[in-house]
């Protein structure tokens, strides 16, 4: 325990005049006010300085000693924290993280702004505090996501061939002080194209792949981040650990020879950190892998909105001579997703046929790919398949007040 001492000098009769009426000039009233100046020294001195003192050292012993008797409220999970506000309880008790950084007595973090349609804006901090003081901003950015593949076939003696949806758009956090009336520069990028194949009904069995689109990348105050890579397409299934891809982003997608995650076992394409499950082909005394290919996905969280899942990659197309297998997305926090795969297979076309694929909803998520297929060739007609369209990529801006 660590007391202030008390310095002040208390001999204040002592030190006056004989007389001090004549001598020093004193009033009556300011006579009587010497003999009670000790005395309010030391009241102050108590209230002031000793008190909250002892207040101070108890208040910490008796912390220490919850501590050490586990006399604590009952309850947490793992990944929380104990918060002790004031006093000698834990008023606050068992906290997550998304919890602390919401422990404001005037408010958590306010999402103050939101940019989601490609382009390039300028931000000017407002007055949060209302007195022109600086306060804490964060910025949530999200690349673009990108654009599936798309594949036309005859599909008579073709094999197996796959285009795989686009991956999402990275997701990264900015964080700076803000003064009121600054500008900062907020760029949002554009979702990769659509892309077409398109095969003739008198060509060879070989199909028309065509490999999608990269996303925009997104970014706050000069800070970047990338958009997510285009879906594939193949012609044949990779063997062994030979897989290419997979598109690369937030979200990364199935790689492209990966079929066997939608056929097998109808996975939906990865989504706000889900880890697709491997599947093994064998075939011929050979095993082939498929899935993420020893990519993992960090969770893509928001850690201002714990609750809230977003971005997705696109879903994909597998098509194996008259068999048609298609990829779906789950559907995100904002009710949105990345696009599905598309498809169709056609026994005899009689027209020219165009399939276009699902475009991404949510912000910064991967298009969807596209395979549009026939078995009878016709000299007249042609298919084409678009793939799906990524999504732009967004900037969300939080604040919060900074405590007095």
């Amino acid at each position: 325990m660590s007391l202030t001492p008390l310095n002040d000098d208390l001999n204040i009769i002592q030190a006056l005049a004989d007389t001090p009426n004549d001598t020093s000039g004193l009033t009556a009233a300011q006579l009587k006010a010497k003999f009670d100046q000790a005395g309010n020294t030391i009241k102050g001195y108590i209230n002031d300085t000793l008190l909250p003192d002892v207040s101070s050292d108890i208040t910490d012993a008796v912390a220490a000693a919850e501590l050490q008797s586990g006399n604590m409220p009952a309850g947490g999970t793992t990944d929380q924290f104990m918060v002790k506000n004031s006093g000698s309880d834990y008023d606050y008790g068992w906290k997550s993280f998304y919890d602390l950084i919401n422990l404001n007595p005037l408010g958590p973090v306010q999402l103050i702004q939101s940019y989601t349609t490609a382009g390039t804006y300028t931000f000017t901090a407002p007055d949060v505090n209302g007195d022109g003081t600086p306060y804490p901003l964060w910025a949530l950015v999200d690349g673009a996501g990108g654009s599936g593949g798309a594949v036309a076939i005859k599909a008579t003696g073709t094999g197996i061939v796959y285009a795989s949806g686009a991956a999402s758009g990275v997701r990264k956090c900015v964080s700076l002080i803000a003064t009121p009336g600054s500008t900062y520069a907020v760029v949002v990028g554009v979702g990769g194209a659509p892309v077409t194949a398109t095969h003739a009904a008198t060509a060879n069995a070989t199909p028309t792949v065509t490999s999608g689109s990269a996303g925009g990348s997104s970014s706050f105050n000069g800070i970047s981040t990338s958009g997510g890579t285009g879906g594939q397409a193949l012609t044949t299934v990779q063997a062994n650990d030979d897989i290419v891809g997979p598109p690369i982003g937030g979200q990364s997608a199935d790689s492209a020879g990966g079929y066997s995650v939608i056929w097998a076992s109808n996975l939906p394409a990865p989504a706000y950190g889900k880890l697709p499950v491997w599947n093994l082909y064998i075939s011929s005394n050979a095993y082939w892998k498929f899935g993420l290919n020893k990519n993992t996905q960090a969770e893509l969280l928001n850690p201002f909105d714990p609750a809230e899942r977003l971005l997705s990659a696109g879903g994909a197309v597998y098509m194996s001579g008259s068999s048609l297998h298609l990829q779906s997305v789950e559907t995100l926090t904002d009710g949105n997703g990345g696009g599905a795969g598309e498809g169709q297979y056609a026994n005899t076309i009689t027209s020219n046929s165009t399939l276009t694929g699902h475009n991404a909803t949510s912000p910064g998520s991967g298009g969807g790919a596209c395979g549009n297929s026939y078995t009878v060739s016709d000299a007249t007609y042609t298919v084409t398949a678009i793939s799906g369209a990524g999504a732009d990529g967004q900037v969300r801006i939080y604040a919060r007040k900074v405590v007095p």
